[in-house]
């Protein structure tokens, strides 16, 4: 307002009270309390009738601008599907009708595994939430071992059934197991083993030296050749060779001293 020769030009304004008209309506349910008009910041709860469920929000407060902050929500009726899965069964959980935020839990057949949630839940827009999961046939890949074998090796293999492990020729099993079950997520069960290579320790007779054979270090089937020293006899056989159980085989010789004439 501006003073002039006649005074202030204008009325003078007048500040009214905030108010806003009630919410509508809304099909299936009704809010509360139920007024001719709402002062500012008041509110009002929306609620559904029977088995109809709110979608939206229930509360709506009247805002500075004499509108309500939303939108009202709608009632609707929620019941999901029956919930099905190939190669699979519902283990656990609610009975149909399956109505809002009822959760039902999956199992997958013998030889099957679940990809995706176990558990879902029925959502607002009568959908399960999570998607339902799959039950995908268990398929082991024949396992991998280093200097050896899968005896009747096959790209992949059912669920339980069995693969047993060789070494090399001049390795061993060490460390795990030789035969594996293809089981539950695709793993095979125990622990796969490694092959180590075989290794005599170095022979040694008292009376006696190496003439002949391989040398260090000594792997299987390496063989040596043993003669007494002088004023020695031999016991055993002359020659030895490493075998499967990293033993010289036969027993080493014994060099003994010649009995005196």
């Amino acid at each position: 307002m501006y003073c002039t020769s006649k005074g202030w030009e204008g009325r003078f304004p007048v500040c009214e009270v905030i108010r806003c008209d009630p919410p509508n309506q809304i099909a299936n349910g009704y809010f509360s309390p139920v007024k001719e008009e709402y002062a500012v910041f008041e509110a009002v709860t929306y609620s559904c009738k029977g088995k109809y469920k709110i979608n939206g929000s229930e509360k709506l407060v009247c805002s500075d601008n004499s509108e309500f902050d939303k939108a009202p929500p709608t009632c609707v009726l929620v019941e999901c599907p029956d919930p099905k899965i190939e190669f699979g069964i519902v283990a656990a959980g609610s009975r149909p009708p399956y109505s809002l935020l009822t959760s039902v839990t999956f199992r997958c057949n013998v030889g099957y595994d679940i990809v995706g949630s176990d558990s879902v839940s029925c959502d607002i827009n009568s959908k399960w939430s999570p998607e339902l999961p799959k039950c995908n046939l268990i398929r082991c890949t024949a396992p991998e071992i280093k200097d050896g074998e899968v005896v009747d090796v096959r790209p992949t293999y059912k669920y339980s059934e069995k693969v047993t492990l060789k070494c090399s020729e001049g390795y061993k099993l060490t460390g795990g197991d030789s035969v594996l079950t293809c089981g539950e997520k695709s793993q095979w069960s125990g622990t796969i083993p490694q092959c180590t290579m075989i290794q005599c320790t170095a022979p040694k007779v008292e009376g006696g030296v190496l003439v002949d054979g391989s040398r260090p270090s000594y792997k299987y089937k390496d063989t040596v050749v043993f003669t007494c020293l002088s004023g020695h006899n031999m016991t055993g056989q002359p020659s030895v060779t490493c075998d499967l159980y990293s033993q010289w085989s036969p027993k080493l010789p014994e060099c003994k001293c010649k009995s005196p004439a």
